[in-house]
């Protein structure tokens, strides 16, 4: 687990990009783009949308987070808060563990989720009013 954090860190720090960038090191104007189009039709068609930041293992956020993870975070809560102001969709920052009662045991590896995180997060969301569960199982 350590040697795949320092690898993560890295991909922070020296970039895994071609020709030596950093792709962490901010939020690029095409993808940017696509996200407010997203918004923008989903608006149009009466939709919604729920944006989720998601969560990492706590020791993970500890490393990566003065090695540009939460500059990122930051910047991606900022680039929201802009567009909130013209589109319409629901937050939940659940970045950090802790705003969901996740713990490290919750996590496969750095960034996924055990079955019992994944409930813990899809438990928070229901508290939230992302959406409402299904009242009976699926068919097939």
């Amino acid at each position: 687990q350590d040697r795949r954090i320092a690898e993560r860190v890295r991909s922070y720090t020296q970039g895994t990009a071609t020709e030596g960038a950093n792709p962490y090191d901010h939020l690029y104007p095409i993808p940017k783009e696509h996200f407010r189009r997203f918004l923008q039709l989903a608006n149009q068609r009466g939709q919604k949308p729920i944006i989720v930041l998601t969560g990492m293992l706590p020791k993970c956020i500890r490393i990566c987070g003065p090695a540009g993870w939460s500059a990122r975070r930051a910047e991606v809560k900022a680039y929201l808060a802009v567009l909130a102001k013209t589109y319409e969709f629901r937050f939940a920052d659940l970045s950090l563990p802790s705003t969901w009662q996740g713990s490290s045991t919750d996590f496969f590896d750095e960034i996924h989720l055990r079955p019992s995180g994944a409930s813990k997060v899809v438990t928070r969301l229901i508290r939230l009013g992302a959406f409402r569960p299904a009242s009976t199982a699926p068919t097939n």
